[in-house]
């Protein structure tokens, strides 16, 4: 994969002036995306994290 999509689909600031030059679009992005593997997730149990507030007494 050609590192200026690389960094344009990660996000990555332009290191030099020059990188500075010119836009990636999406449809050149778009078939370097599709040949990154996809990966099943599933989400863990949803724990209430939150303080609750003590009620003096």
């Amino acid at each position: 994969m050609d590192w200026l999509i690389l960094d344009a689909i990660q996000g990555h600031a332009p290191r030099t002036e020059g990188e500075e030059y010119g836009e990636v679009p999406p449809d050149v992005m778009y078939p370097e995306i599709l040949k990154h593997p996809r990966y099943e997730v599933t989400a863990a149990e949803q724990v209430d994290r939150r303080r609750t507030k003590r009620r003096p007494g």
